[in-house]
């Protein structure tokens, strides 16, 4: 959504902290949990680079033979079984293939992305093609090149080929200049909105599962298509094979399959062209060129005085003007070249390389979703300039964007969200990034040029100023801003309404602490007068809440602005409820205290123990609970405790809750199993106990809370 430029004195220096204090910042917008700030999702990322640690499957080329070697992995199938999550939770289908592999619309290829399209592994799913044994891998590494390789395990140990295949075989469509080149290589991946031969592009420029594609889904869901291979993915099981539907990937609050993997993709692939531009010697001499021409040509503000500049600076500099001849929104392509590269190898991401003489500059604007890649590579050199240019540092702190982030507003000024989409899609990596993406994803993290609105003419005029001069200016150091620390409750405590304390920001008037669950969402924001709660630097208050059952959570405190609004945000602390005996709802052991077992039952009173029924693997209990009027509202807590076993709890408002359609679910080891459901409906709510293992003993628990 656009909106408009913010001049006020008040807004602009509320902007110059990174924060606007008019935000929405850490509101639960509907499955949307607002970042808190450019660098902080509502979900807690202890590390955006988790480094891989002893024992662990390592999701880069250096490390991963000697892994396969020291656990002794034979085959593909072992391969596939040592997966971290974010592998096995990001992939697609593939009927037709440009590459190696058999692959068909029955037995299709599978493709796994990871969470940042850094390492990909192509695997063939037909047992009798002669590749059945082999894995293709791509790999971004730090340095910012792309390796590809294939892991063989045909033979005893497995081997890994030399860069580009055992013979060149993977530069013939992936490295510049073909199988006999030693040029750079990078992916090939279709155009958003076409993905010809991957399964949920319908050929209509829409993603959608087509009547042809759903059988071989059904068949991967039900876990019944090539165990060898399907069974590492983790699949959605409600969207996954629907027709006219896309596939929906899991742990994602935006996971259409196709599109999740354009951005991520595509993503990797800037930051790989980024890295190599760097490495130029005129990388820091045509920065200002580069934007001037890749994002001013663009949006119209190139005088044709400064297009003369330009054609001038780029043949002193021993370059090709053919691209800023032919029009100037694409002279961009002259600077790459300049820096080293080739933009129709490099940009061109749905083309094969050995296609190179049918590729033309239309090519090079290859989509990623709402923004195309040569704007996210504009995105990482215009944040990268302000470290030495302050007038636009400056500027970007001082304005807002011109679109709204997805459910959140605009909670920062225009240089944090840069700040925050460099962070949410470059500098989070593998697990780390899963777990931001469950939390929170903008639709418009690769929407650049319309984002800028509000500057072109301001920004587009400082840059062309510089054409042709290169003079780092030092960076306006960021304003000292005193942030409000929180200081406890964290860790693992044992009360249930616990003392929360921060550090007091001087001149403050009110606070408002903000409590969180372990799923993101907001259960309790109030507001305290800093008068009745701070003393002597430290502020402190208790709250009481009946719903902060055993369980962890986060909080944070922000100061309430004179206007009523949202201030600065502290750190955000994790803390553990284990109340153990303050709680008066501790479970009694119902069976062992010689209750009858009861089956298949309605739960008639809430608030007392029931001992269930023995049952067998793959059995459950069906029950059923009604909710009259006077407790629609609350919620309901389900708890399961002792005996032998092991349990899954089971709930579903409305209809009966099955092991892949339900509303919630509690699947720990043994008989441990807890659900919350908040705001209660009335009528009918149904609660099953499936056995995984035999069980005996176990004890049901019900009660509302008010």
């Amino acid at each position: 959504m656009k909106i408009d430029t913010i001049k006020s004195l008040a807004q602009i220096i509320s902007l110059s902290s990174g924060l606007l204090a008019t935000s929405q910042v850490g509101a639960a917008n509907g499955y949307f949990d607002c970042p808190l700030t450019p660098t902080e999702f509502q979900v807690p990322i202890p590390n955006p680079d988790p480094p891989t640690t002893a024992g662990e499957f390592p999701t880069n080329l250096d490390e991963i033979f000697d892994y396969v070697l020291q656990n002794n992995i034979g085959f593909v199938k072992e391969l596939l079984d040592h997966l971290p999550d974010h592998m096995r939770k990001n992939y697609a289908f593939v009927a037709k293939t440009r590459g190696l592999n058999k692959t068909s619309l029955e037995e299709p290829g599978l493709m796994l992305f990871g969470s940042d399209g850094r390492f990909m592994m192509n695997i063939g799913t037909i047992p009798s093609a002669p590749l059945f044994e082999v894995v293709d891998i791509a790999y971004l590494n730090d340095r910012g090149d792309w390796e590809f390789k294939s892991l063989d395990f045909r033979v005893s140990p497995p081997v890994l080929s030399p860069n580009g295949g055992n013979n060149n075989e993977c530069r013939e469509c992936h490295g510049k200049g073909g199988i006999n080149s030693t040029g750079p290589m990078r992916p090939v991946w279709g155009n958003y909105l076409n993905w010809p031969g991957i399964f949920s592009d319908d050929g209509k420029h829409l993603e959608k599962i087509t009547s042809a594609q759903v059988a071989a889904l059904t068949r991967i869901k039900n876990g019944i298509q090539n165990q060898q291979r399907f069974h590492t993915i983790i699949p959605t099981f409600e969207f996954f094979d629907k027709v006219e539907q896309p596939i929906f990937l899991p742990d994602r609050q935006y996971g259409n399959s196709l599109t999740v993997a354009n951005n991520e993709i595509g993503s990797a692939v800037a930051e790989s062209i980024f890295k190599r531009a760097k490495r130029s010697p005129l990388y820091n001499q045509l920065r200002e060129e580069y934007l001037a021409l890749a994002y001013c040509g663009r949006v119209g503000k190139v005088s044709p005085e400064d297009k003369k500049k330009l054609i001038n600076l780029i043949q002193e500099q021993g370059g090709t003007t053919e691209d800023i001849t032919y029009r100037i929104d694409l002279g961009w392509m002259d600077i790459i070249r300049l820096w080293g590269l080739d933009p129709q190898h490099e940009f061109a991401l749905h083309k094969l390389t050995n296609e190179y003489s049918t590729t033309t500059r239309h090519d090079t604007n290859w989509d990623a979703s709402s923004g195309s890649l040569d704007e996210q590579v504009t995105l990482l050199v215009l944040l990268d300039l302000t470290k030495q240019n302050s007038q636009v540092d400056a500027l970007l702190r001082n304005n807002l964007p011109s679109y709204e982030m997805t459910n959140c507003g605009t909670p920062f000024n225009m240089k944090g969200y840069l700040q925050h989409k460099v962070y949410a899609n470059f500098t989070l990596k593998g697990n780390a990034r899963q777990l931001a993406r469950s939390s929170y994803y903008d639709i418009n993290y690769t929407r650049f040029t319309e984002t800028m609105e509000n500057v072109k003419t301001e920004l587009c005029a400082l840059l062309t100023s510089e054409i042709g001069i290169d003079t780092p200016q030092p960076t306006v150091p960021d304003p000292v801003v005193e942030l409000p620390t929180a200081l406890s409750p964290q860790g693992i405590i044992n009360m249930a309404t616990p003392a929360f304390s921060w550090k007091e920001v001087p001149g403050t008037l009110h606070y408002a602490i903000v409590i969180y669950d372990n799923k993101g969402a907001i259960i309790a924001n109030t507001r305290f007068d800093s008068n009745a709660v701070c003393a002597g630097g430290v502020c402190s208050v208790t709250r009481n809440i009946d719903v902060l059952m055993d369980g962890t959570y986060r909080w944070n405190v922000h100061v309430v602005n004179p206007d009523n609004s949202n201030g600065i945000n502290s750190n955000t602390l994790g803390f553990t409820v284990e109340t153990q005996t303050e709680l008066p709802h501790q479970i009694i052991d119902a069976c062992q205290q010689g209750q009858a077992p009861v089956g298949n039952v309605e739960i008639l009173n809430s608030g007392n123990a029931m001992c269930l029924q023995d049952v067998s693997n793959g059995g459950q209990l069906q029950m059923h609970l009604y909710v009259p009027d006077n407790q629609v509202g609350s919620s309901l807590e389900i708890i399961l405790k002792h005996g032998s076993g092991n349990s899954t709890l089971l709930y579903m408002y409305g209809n009966r809750p099955t092991n892949t359609v339900f509303d919630s679910k509690s699947n720990n080891p043994g008989n441990d199993e807890k659900l919350l459901i908040r705001n209660i409906k009335g009528g009918w709510n149904y609660i099953h106990v499936q056995a995984e293992t035999f069980f005996s003993g176990v004890t049901l628990f019900t009660r509302f809370i008010h």
